[in-house]
C-alpha cells in the first residue's frame, strides 16, 4: 500500500473524497475493528484513506484493513471517560 493519500494522526488536510467524516475524530484513539469474518483487531487508528484505514496494534506492524471487510468499527473507552459522558 502507498502512503499517498493516508490521513494520519499527525497530518492535517482534507479528508479523502469517500471517507467518512467520522473517522477523523477516531484517529489516534483506541479502537475495536471487527471484521465480515475472523477474529477481532483492537488497536490505535493511526491514518485512514477512501478505501482502508491502519490500525497499530501492540507488538506487531500497523495492519491495514479494507473498509469494505469491517462490519463493525468503535471507539473503546476506558472507565473515567464513560462516566463523564454520561454526566
Amino acid at each position: 500500500m502507498t502512503e499517498e493519500g493516508m490521513i494520519q494522526g499527525t497530518v492535517q488536510g482534507e479528508r479523502p473524497k469517500g471517507a467518512p467524516t467520522f473517522l477523523k475524530d477516531l484517529l489516534n484513539k483506541r479502537v475495536r475493528v471487527q471484521p465480515l469474518s475472523g477474529q477481532p483487531i483492537t488497536g490505535t487508528l493511526i491514518g485512514y484513506n477512501a478505501y482502508e484505514i491502519r490500525v497499530e496494534v501492540p507488538n506487531q506492524a500497523p495492519l491495514v484493513v479494507y473498509k469494505h471487510a469491517i462490519y463493525h468499527l468503535q471507539e473503546i473507552l476506558n472507565p473515567l471517560e464513560m462516566r463523564s459522558r454520561s454526566k
